[in-house]
Protein backbone atom coordinates (compact mmCIF):
# COMPACT_ATOMS: atom_id res chain seq x y z
CA UNK A 1 0.00 0.00 0.00
CA UNK A 2 1.39 3.31 -0.77
CA UNK A 3 1.68 5.76 1.80
CA UNK A 4 0.07 8.86 1.53
CA UNK A 5 1.10 12.20 2.59
CA UNK A 6 -2.14 11.82 5.15
CA UNK A 7 -1.04 9.02 6.38
CA UNK A 8 2.74 9.83 6.84
CA UNK A 9 1.32 13.14 8.66
CA UNK A 10 -0.78 11.04 11.16
CA UNK A 11 2.09 8.29 12.06
CA UNK A 12 4.40 11.17 12.60
CA UNK A 13 1.71 13.29 14.53
CA UNK A 14 1.01 10.11 16.37
CA UNK A 15 4.89 9.83 17.09
CA UNK A 16 5.08 12.90 18.33
CA UNK A 17 2.39 12.68 20.85
CA UNK A 18 3.27 9.26 22.06
CA UNK A 19 6.73 11.03 23.36
CA UNK A 20 4.74 13.99 24.34
CA UNK A 21 3.00 11.56 27.03
CA UNK A 22 6.51 10.00 28.16
CA UNK A 23 7.63 13.18 29.23
CA UNK A 24 6.07 15.21 31.45
CA UNK A 25 3.86 18.08 30.15
CA UNK A 26 0.51 18.06 28.03
CA UNK A 27 -1.21 14.99 26.83
CA UNK A 28 -4.48 14.17 24.51
CA UNK A 29 -6.33 11.24 23.97
CA UNK A 30 -5.87 9.50 20.79
CA UNK A 31 -9.16 10.81 19.68
CA UNK A 32 -7.51 14.12 18.55
CA UNK A 33 -5.51 13.33 15.31
CA UNK A 34 -5.21 14.41 11.94
CA UNK A 35 -8.15 14.00 9.85
CA UNK A 36 -10.29 14.20 13.00
CA UNK A 37 -13.80 15.80 12.10
CA UNK A 38 -15.36 17.82 14.66
CA UNK A 39 -19.86 18.42 14.65
CA UNK A 40 -20.90 21.70 13.10
CA UNK A 41 -22.82 24.09 15.70
CA UNK A 42 -21.73 22.01 18.99
CA UNK A 43 -19.89 23.30 21.20
CA UNK A 44 -16.47 21.21 21.49
CA UNK A 45 -14.68 19.50 24.30
CA UNK A 46 -11.30 19.57 24.54
CA UNK A 47 -9.44 17.68 27.45
CA UNK A 48 -6.20 15.71 28.28
CA UNK A 49 -4.11 15.33 31.26
CA UNK A 50 -1.08 17.42 32.48
CA UNK A 51 1.02 18.23 35.49
CA UNK A 52 -1.37 19.33 38.35
CA UNK A 53 -1.60 23.40 38.13
CA UNK A 54 0.12 23.70 34.55
CA UNK A 55 -1.90 26.53 32.38
CA UNK A 56 -3.59 24.49 29.34
CA UNK A 57 -3.75 26.77 25.93
CA UNK A 58 -6.00 25.58 23.29
CA UNK A 59 -6.33 27.24 19.88
CA UNK A 60 -8.46 26.20 16.87
CA UNK A 61 -10.87 28.04 14.12
CA UNK A 62 -9.89 31.42 15.10
CA UNK A 63 -10.77 31.07 18.91
CA UNK A 64 -8.39 30.59 21.94
CA UNK A 65 -9.15 29.63 25.29
CA UNK A 66 -6.92 28.30 28.86
CA UNK A 67 -7.79 26.10 31.13
CA UNK A 68 -5.87 25.16 34.64
CA UNK A 69 -4.84 21.35 34.90
CA UNK A 70 -6.28 19.93 38.13
CA UNK A 71 -5.24 18.43 41.34
CA UNK A 72 -5.59 15.15 39.51
CA UNK A 73 -3.72 15.77 36.24
CA UNK A 74 -7.09 16.14 34.51
CA UNK A 75 -8.42 19.35 32.09
CA UNK A 76 -11.48 19.88 30.18
CA UNK A 77 -12.21 22.88 27.97
CA UNK A 78 -14.95 24.00 25.33
CA UNK A 79 -14.82 25.60 22.44
CA UNK A 80 -17.68 27.72 20.99
CA UNK A 81 -19.91 26.39 18.08
CA UNK A 82 -18.55 26.64 14.83
CA UNK A 83 -20.41 26.45 11.24
CA UNK A 84 -19.47 24.10 8.91
CA UNK A 85 -16.06 24.38 7.02
CA UNK A 86 -14.72 22.34 4.66
CA UNK A 87 -11.02 23.64 5.10
CA UNK A 88 -8.36 22.41 7.18
CA UNK A 89 -7.93 23.68 10.27
CA UNK A 90 -5.14 23.22 12.93
CA UNK A 91 -5.74 22.44 16.68
CA UNK A 92 -2.79 23.37 19.19
CA UNK A 93 -2.54 22.42 22.51
CA UNK A 94 -0.05 24.04 24.55
CA UNK A 95 1.02 23.34 28.38
CA UNK A 96 4.20 25.17 29.93
CA UNK A 97 6.52 22.35 28.58
CA UNK A 98 4.84 20.15 25.67
CA UNK A 99 2.83 20.75 22.91
CA UNK A 100 0.78 18.91 20.29
CA UNK A 101 -1.38 19.99 17.17
CA UNK A 102 -3.63 17.87 14.85
CA UNK A 103 -5.14 19.06 11.82
CA UNK A 104 -8.73 18.62 10.86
Amino acid sequence: MKMTYKMAALLTLSLLCALATVAEGVELPRVFGDGMVLQRDKPVNVWGWGEPGETITVEFGGQQETVAVAEDGRWLLKLDPMPANARPQVLKVRGQQRQCTALS
